[in-house]
């Protein structure tokens, strides 16, 4: 059970690193993207408003099918797993009948 649980918890960690990467990479976009106007940086181009609203509205976007994608697979596991355990069910109370 240890490896399981070790298993678990790297799998954790792992989703946690992605997440603190993706949180540092959009704060530093607007980041930049606020101090652009102020320090006038030359090799750094400036974003507007409608920019950082439409790549926050491409990132939900892009979150929201993620999850109708893992929503519908979950669907499709829970069917046939209910599937397969009522048939398992079956046949066991066929066999157990007939002996």
């Amino acid at each position: 059970m240890t490896g399981s649980a070790s298993g678990d918890r790297r799998l954790g960690e792992h989703y946690s690193r992605l997440i603190r990467e993706l949180c540092a990479l959009l704060f530093t976009i607007v980041s930049l993207s606020a101090l652009a106007p102020m320090q006038r940086r030359q090799h750094a181009p400036e974003m507007s408003p409608v920019a950082v609203a439409s790549m926050l509205l491409g990132a939900s976007v892009a979150l929201m099918l993620c999850g109708s994608v893992t929503f519908a697979i979950g669907v499709w596991v829970a069917s046939l797993a209910l599937l397969f355990s009522s048939g398992a069910a079956a046949g066991a109370g066929r066999e157990g009948g007939e002996g």
